[in-house]
């Protein structure tokens, strides 16, 4: 079958939750040859556990292979410092889908930096996301919130 480039779609896993979701999903559903998977972490233990066939891991000199620990303007930063790389990808695709459990460091600035790279660049985007459970904390919660506000506007 030829790959149809004008219909390619990329789903990104963003963080922790994201890339759990995606293994689940990976499992679950038949693949085919235009959509591409790709999971996105600061954290290179999170990123070995990814089934993706891409992996992109963020901000290897700003956090050194670590989290972000919820923290998200560090998140956001990770994924911008991966700029070039991450556009270079998003250029032949018209939508993205983006799987992520909002609150995190990268699951939060991540999310709305690749949101923010795909609106310049024109492409239709589909977040699908989860949002923290009381139990989580505040920052966790604001975090989301935030996040879920920048992507409304």
């Amino acid at each position: 079958m030829k790959i149809d480039t004008e219909n390619k779609t990329l789903i990104f896993a963003i963080g922790k939750g994201g890339i759990a979701s995606m293994n689940y999903l990976l499992a679950k559903i038949v693949q085919d040859e235009n959509t591409e998977f790709i999971s996105l972490d600061s954290d290179k233990e999170t990123l070995k556990n990814a089934k993706t066939e891409h992996q992109i891991q963020l901000g290897k000199t700003l956090v050194k292979g670590c989290s972000c620990d919820r923290n998200s303007l560090l998140g956001r930063a990770c994924l911008y410092s991966n700029k070039k790389k991450i556009c270079n990808v998003l250029k032949d695709s018209k939508k993205i889908i983006i799987l992520t459990a909002l609150g995190g460091g990268i699951s939060s600035g991540g999310t709305y930096a690749l949101l923010e790279l795909a609106n310049n660049l024109k492409i239709h985007s589909t977040v699908i996301y989860t949002m923290p459970q009381d139990f989580e904390g505040k920052t966790r919660k604001s975090n989301a919130k935030e996040t879920l506000m920048a992507i409304e506007n």
